[in-house]
């Protein structure tokens, strides 16, 4: 996830199915995968109430 001071922070997270499901609310978070010139992100984002 990113934190309120944008830096990002590790989560605790379970697999259940084909969902993760993290140990807390965010609004924002990003998915991270591989490095270097491989690595490839999506972000997740809360909207709106």
């Amino acid at each position: 996830m990113v934190d309120a001071d944008g830096a990002d922070a590790l989560v605790n997270y379970q697999v259940v199915g084909r969902y993760y499901v993290v140990d807390r609310l965010f609004q924002r978070a990003v998915l991270v995968s591989g490095t270097g010139k491989e690595r490839q992100e999506i972000t997740i984002a809360r909207m709106g109430a």
